[in-house]
């Protein structure tokens, strides 16, 4: 089938689409995608819509101007695909009005929603959080299938909208090339002990992700600020809002590096330089960090991490049925301290054998089929 996908942010760095694009492909399906603003757009049939996110003299007028500019981009770019694949709410709009304004054609659309849409922003305002939901509410009418990256999400979609459960497909990495299935083991790599010159008494816990508020970030760093040098570091690698705040920590010499962000295919690699991921979000900020499943908790147990996860249903869930980590009680500078300090005395190969088991389940390979099984179905009842 030709499927036309809609990301209104760069490929560069979004390991989900890339490897949903890479398992269609694989699936013998014919892939276009659009998106906004990416550096390499090496694929085939990608189209790059340039937009220089400016202020403009109206509030609110950079953001229709955002929308149409992309609908516009978007639409003249259809060229008879049976499925747009519509990826997070700002796309869906586009999706359906192309579905309408090619009212001949037979195009159904598949809502790939990458978080709980209606309330994934810290502190936005009620009016914000009521135009999403209105929007998401007339438009997910019109998809043939949704997708949700947990469980508990997937739930709260079909109860919220009265829609049948989509389907669900984790965040999860591929297996590792170093990874061996005969004895379940990874080659882990030293890249951060070399770089940052860590001791190898201290233990490495490591954050990878966005580094914005409700992740807590602050707490982490109010942790780690007054370590001496015998005690464990934490290594921020990733980009965002935070990562000036983090930098002026390690210029003061303090148990606290930086790591710039790199490409997803080797970022296994650098994860497993680690000992401990860290995985914490501030449930009380949004719904969505509440019941959020994320791509990080896979990636680290892909490493061989043991995982320090906050009190959230999902994330709860997978350490303790897999018995791969930690659960921190509350967010709080306190009780992270207590934590570690328990850790410090763990021998953490403890862990060795039910993080190997938990990568042969949580990985891409099995969750592209869920994806595959999806788009056959759509082309059973074509046929």
């Amino acid at each position: 089938m030709k499927i036309l996908m809609l990301l209104r942010s760069p490929l560069d760095n979004d390991s989900r689409v890339k490897k949903e694009i890479q398992s269609l492909t694989k699936f013998a399906h014919e892939i276009s995608i659009i998106s906004v603003n990416t550096k390499s757009a090496n694929l085939k049939n990608h189209y790059v819509h340039k937009w220089d996110a400016k202020r403009r003299v109206l509030p609110g007028i950079s953001l229709i101007l955002s929308f149409f500019s992309f609908f516009i981009f978007s639409f003249n770019r259809y060229k008879d695909h049976r499925i747009i694949h519509s990826h997070d709410l700002n796309t869906l709009t586009t999706a359906v009005l192309i579905k309408f304004l090619h009212f001949k054609k037979n195009i159904d659309i598949i809502y790939d929603t990458h978080e709980f849409a209606i309330n994934c922003v810290p502190d936005e305002s009620l009016i914000k959080r009521a135009h999403k939901y209105i929007i998401e509410l007339l438009f997910i009418r019109f998809c043939k299938e949704v997708i949700c990256v947990g469980g508990l999400i997937g739930q709260r979609y079909s109860q919220l909208y009265n829609i049948k459960p989509p389907s669900i497909i984790l965040n999860c990495p591929p297996l590792n090339d170093s990874f061996n299935a005969c004895d379940n083991k990874l080659l882990k790599k030293n890249f951060f002990r070399e770089k940052f010159k860590i001791k190898p008494s201290q233990k490495i816990f490591l954050y990878q992700g966005l580094l914005n508020k409700g992740r807590c970030i602050e707490m982490w760093l109010d942790v780690f600020k007054n370590f001496n040098e015998n005690d464990p570091v934490i290594i921020f690698m990733g980009y965002g809002k935070l990562e000036g705040v983090i930098k002026k920590h390690q210029a003061k010499g303090s148990n606290i590096f930086y790591q710039n962000t790199v490409p997803p295919e080797v970022i296994l690699d650098y994860s497993s330089s680690a000992d401990i991921g860290v995985c914490c979000l501030e449930g009380d900020s949004t719904e969505s960090k509440r019941l959020a499943l994320p791509n990080k908790l896979f990636e680290y147990m892909m490493a061989r991490l043991p995982v320090i996860v906050s009190n959230g249903p999902e994330m709860v869930s997978v350490i303790k049925g897999h018995k791969a980590g930690f659960i921190l009680a509350k967010n709080t500078t306190a009780d992270a301290i207590k934590l570690i300090k328990e850790i410090q005395n763990i021998d953490l190969t403890v862990f060795n054998k039910n993080l190997s088991k938990a990568s042969l389940l949580f990985n891409w390979e099995n969750q592209s089929i869920v994806l595959k099984e999806l788009y056959n179905n759509i082309d059973k009842q074509v046929e």
